[in-house]
């Protein structure tokens, strides 16, 4: 989006994006709400840190579980 200005008549507005993702297999403690809530908490992390910035919310780790999600941030 930084690459492709809009234009409104002879103005060029650049164009800036923050981006807040939340990315799981949903289980039975998840809620709409809480997704959401996650994913609200990302975004403001990426506004955080800056202009066209994406982050993802971690994965949510339950004490009982073993097995465990590793992600990769590029």
């Amino acid at each position: 989006m930084a690459e492709s200005p809009a234009r409104f008549g002879e103005a060029t507005i650049s164009l800036r994006i923050s981006v807040g993702v939340c990315c799981v297999v949903p289980n039975d403690d998840d809620s709409m709400a809480s997704l959401l809530g996650r994913a609200d908490a990302a975004l403001y992390q990426a506004k955080g840190q800056g202009r066209n910035t994406l982050c993802l919310a971690p994965p949510h780790v339950h004490p009982s579980k073993t097995n465990r999600v590793h992600i990769i941030e590029h």
